[in-house]
């Protein structure tokens, strides 16, 4: 297990930044990646890592709360990509309850679970811990990233 955390007074001993390893991950992809976060701002190394994940024909399932309610440079990202074919985006929409979940995971293999939203502040201001998770733990993730799909929507690419 590998150890990660934000908050400069955390990083000591074997604790890695989310930063590098949510681009560790994204970089490795090869067939797909299935990423959940309640909140996503354009973070410009993990929007340029996704990307070039897309390009590579690399599937991307992303689930996010309440997509319309995400940060307008974060929905033109995503809109802007999912005329690749390998992007697909859903926006957890029920009434009763909020998706806050945030993990990432590649190829069902390895897996971040943390409590950072993939921001500025989670990734570098906020104290914040998470791990690495890997095998069929990381496999379970995945599925359970795509069951919370599955009770969402395709997001709506109009943005305002």
């Amino acid at each position: 297990m590998t150890v990660l955390a934000s908050g400069i007074e955390l990083f000591e001993g074997n604790i890695r930044s989310f930063d590098g390893a949510f681009t560790e991950l994204i970089r490795k992809s090869q067939k797909e990646i299935h990423l959940a976060s309640y909140y996503i701002t354009p973070e410009s190394s993990i929007f340029r890592e996704l990307e070039r994940a897309i390009q590579r024909n690399v599937k991307v399932i992303v689930v996010v709360n309440r997509f319309n309610e995400q940060n307008p440079e974060t929905q033109a990202f995503f809109c802007k990509n999912l005329k690749s074919g390998n992007l697909y985006i859903f926006s957890f929409e029920r009434e009763d309850a909020i998706m806050h979940a945030k993990v990432l995971v590649s190829d069902r293999k390895s897996a971040i679970v943390g409590s950072a939203n993939l921001s500025r502040h989670g990734f570098y201001i906020n104290y914040e811990i998470g791990t690495i998770v890997n095998g069929s733990d990381a496999w379970k993730i995945a599925k359970l990233v795509e069951r919370i799909a599955s009770i969402s929507v395709p997001a709506n690419c109009r943005i305002r």
